[in-house]
């Protein structure tokens, strides 16, 4: 696999990515503490026997089971109507660009629990795994997102170095003229084939909300969805081959009780429409 090679499969990846948004890994849970031993009383010598009685013994009603607790949805600072993090639900997307085959990929939510939950993405080949935390100033992915392949490029890795700005807005800020930003430096390593590569890169960009839209996709018509607007720049270094800039420009149309139902990118790695099939 040459360099260019290796290159160009490296921006098309961050390039999804970017439809995917943020991550890291989910905290060490604490071990279980284990209950102290119960003291078991000696046997009394004698047994002393209950005076005979007319009155039927009643015995005690079992209480039920207690169900198990459900899986929550995200609350607080996690919860927006436009990006609703539910558990047990899965969005189902089509993908088609102008520089590869049409495909789909899967989005679920897992270890959802207060300010924080993980997105995990699965196209036919890789699966990505981001870490999302939340605060007043909206939703963060603190690092860009943990890689696991399964067939190929094994090798391939990715490292957050650094990330400034927030993913999207609160609750409250869903407004038409809303923008926000973000960026990160981030480090891209690995071994293909024999050849071994190392990448810094540099993502940076900037949101707005647009406008109001009905928008039709696969899974159905919406009359009210709120456009975004993404610009921003991808700069990659590579070696001695120095710096490659590469263009970031995407729509992102969200629903409410739905989440991302569409978006269309026009960049550098080419043309690509992403399409909701179905939430389920």
């Amino acid at each position: 696999m040459t360099k260019n090679r290796v290159l160009a499969l490296t921006i098309v990846i961050l390039a999804l990515l970017l439809s995917a948004c943020g991550g890291g890994d989910a905290p060490a849970q604490e071990p279980p503490t284990e209950a102290p031993p119960t003291a078991v009383p000696a046997s009394p010598t004698e047994t002393p026997v209950p005076p005979a009685t007319d009155t039927p013994v009643v015995e005690p009603t079992p209480e039920p089971p207690t169900p198990a607790p459900e899986a929550a949805a995200a609350s607080g600072p996690c919860y927006t109507p436009y990006f609703p993090v539910l558990p047990d639900t899965t969005w189902r997307y089509r993908v088609e660009s102008s520089a590869a085959e049409p495909t789909e990929f899967t989005i679920y939510y897992e270890d959802i629990s207060g300010d924080v939950f993980t997105v995990v993405q699965t196209f036919p080949d890789f699966t990505t795994k981001v870490r999302w935390q939340c605060s007043e100033r909206g939703m963060i992915s603190t690092e860009y997102a943990n890689f696991t392949f399964e067939g190929m490029m094994e090798g391939f890795s990715f490292e957050t170095v650094d990330f400034e700005g927030i993913s999207l807005p609160p609750a409250g800020q869903w407004q038409v003229g809303n923008t926000w930003d973000n960026s990160y430096t981030i480090k891209v390593s690995g071994d293909v084939e024999g050849q071994t590569f190392d990448t810094q890169m540099a993502v940076q960009t900037q949101s707005q909300i647009e406008a109001v839209e009905e928008v039709t996709v696969p899974a159905g018509t919406y009359p009210e969805a709120y456009k975004v607007k993404s610009t921003g720049s991808m700069t990659l270094q590579m070696g001695g081959a120095g710096a490659t800039d590469i263009g970031v420009s995407y729509s992102t149309w969200y629903v409410e009780d739905v989440g991302m139902v569409k978006q269309v990118s026009n960049d550098d790695p080419g043309t690509s429409t992403v399409e909701l099939v179905s939430m389920e």
